[in-house]
């Protein structure tokens, strides 16, 4: 789930509050990318800081200018104030990336085939797929011809984010969890992982999610 729309009208200017203190890569998790948040829950965040430069008055300095900018209770942590455990859970399964939401534009596909549904659901794959370490999705195969089926399988091609580890088992996890968002079977592709005739052949028809 992505946060809503109060979140995402102020989301260049968080990326922007948080660059001044030293911060980056925003990340929300907790009741607010939750199945079914409270109408002005609090929102909780997770940043990054380069090691000794940024104080925890600058934590709590930031925190302060986001909860005036959301008009919420924030809680703002960085990676270093969790137990190591819970943070491994917390950031496997349960964030979303600013940096995805950022790019909400739908305009690339409305001239295309693509159903309705996955425009609708375009963020929450995004953000779904970040958490697995899946980045630059494109959708291939019969989706993306006009004459597909209406139940047709939903092809995604994606490429591994630098510096994690992603193997099948987690793929087929990340297809179970799309397909249930879809009400649809997708399959995931990795163009490193495929031969390169059939890897030229998806890439020449696939269109960027």
């Amino acid at each position: 789930m992505i946060p809503d729309e109060s979140i995402l009208e102020k989301s260049e200017e968080m990326v922007a509050l948080a660059e001044k203190f030293g911060a980056n890569n925003i990340r929300f998790f907790g009741e607010v990318v939750g199945g079914d948040p409270r109408p002005g829950c609090g929102v909780d965040i997770i940043v990054d800081v380069e090691r000794g430069e940024v104080s925890v008055e600058d934590i709590d300095i930031l925190k302060s200018k986001f909860k005036k900018l959301l008009g919420r209770e924030v809680g703002l942590r960085t990676p270093d104030m969790f137990l190591p455990p819970i943070y491994r859970i917390i950031s496997d399964e349960e964030v979303v990336h600013l940096d995805v939401l950022l790019n909400r534009s739908t305009d690339h596909l409305k001239e295309t085939p693509i159903d309705p549904i996955v425009i609708e659901k375009r963020l929450e794959l995004l953000a779904i797929a970040k958490r697995y370490g899946l980045v630059n999705l494109r959708l291939a195969g019969e989706i993306v011809r006009k004459s597909h089926q209406p139940d047709c399988t939903i092809q995604v091609l994606a490429d591994i984010e630098r510096s994690r580890f992603v193997d099948q088992l987690r793929i087929y996890g990340l297809e179970l969890r799309m397909g249930k968002i879809l009400g649809r079977m997708v399959t995931i592709l990795i163009p490193d992982m495929m031969v390169p005739p059939l890897t030229r052949e998806c890439l020449r028809e696939a269109i960027v999610l």
